[in-house]
């Protein structure tokens, strides 16, 4: 009985490893031309905009709450992906994003 247990046991951790997703990582070049990496931490739509924004941070070891957090609309590959960044154009998107923000 107890082999039985320790495979059972096996197979949910060998489960659980598949499927558990790591953080979703872009790369952003910066103002300088530096290719940064990043960690997405949401992404959301705007029917009133019509468009899809993300809410990213560098990814580093440091903690949240020692971290910036960044905004950008972004266009969507055909999987979902995020292919493309782009600026966020007006001053009523960004309070809706900062609104998305601190609801976050």
């Amino acid at each position: 009985m107890f082999f039985v247990s320790e495979m059972i046991n096996e197979v949910v951790l060998t489960l659980l490893d598949e499927f558990e997703e790591g953080p979703q990582l872009i790369t952003v070049t910066d103002e300088d031309g530096t290719d940064q990496v990043c960690e997405v931490i949401h992404t959301f739509s705007s029917e009133q905009f019509g468009k899809s924004y993300v809410l990213y941070v560098l990814a580093t070891d440091e903690s949240m709450e020692e971290r910036d957090i960044f905004a950008a609309q972004y266009v969507a590959g055909n999987d979902g992906t995020i292919e493309e960044l782009l600026p966020i154009e007006t001053d009523e998107e960004w309070e809706f994003v900062e609104d998305i923000l601190n609801d976050l």
